[in-house]
């Protein structure tokens, strides 16, 4: 599926539901519920085909660490099988990262399956630290990573 999509804020409901179906299939609904997905500046945006929602993306603030708000965290990307491939997961990716940019983001942080790190790469990611696993996820192993626009 190669239709034109258009990009729109979406409900944190939606962003839930949709997690739910695409990263956590045939676990409990909820389960994908983020830290920081009801903060007030976070971002939950989504790409619609024909009126239908078929992918979302997360940003949010990472008070975690240091730099006092400097730090985003990009997540909860979830993209329906048929849209894969197509784009819609880097223009949400870059729409994200655009937005942390404007609210003054001097990195931006993820973590995906290894499977994935082509693509952000792509977008500029850099690997930081080693693989790692983790326990609710199975043997598919994790890499940090790091898009820094502080240099």
């Amino acid at each position: 599926m190669h239709d034109e999509f258009q990009l729109d804020v979406v409900a944190l409901t939606d962003v839930w539901a949709l997690r739910d179906e695409i990263l956590r299939a045939g676990l409990p609904p909820g389960d994908s519920v983020y830290a920081g997905d009801q903060s007030a500046d976070t971002l939950h945006v989504g790409a619609f085909s024909h009126g239908r929602l078929v992918a979302v993306s997360s940003i949010c603030r990472d008070f975690s660490g240091e730099r006092n708000g400097q730090v985003w965290r990009l997540g909860g990307m979830a993209v329906k099988p048929e849209c894969r491939n197509c784009g819609v997961g880097a223009t949400l990716a870059r729409y994200c990262i655009a937005y942390a940019k404007r609210s003054d983001a001097k990195l931006v942080r993820c973590t995906d399956k290894i499977s994935a790190f082509t693509f952000y790469r792509n977008l500029g990611f850099s690997v930081i630290g080693e693989a790692c696993s983790r326990a609710d996820m199975g043997e598919e192993r994790f890499v940090r990573m790091e898009l820094d626009f502080s240099g």
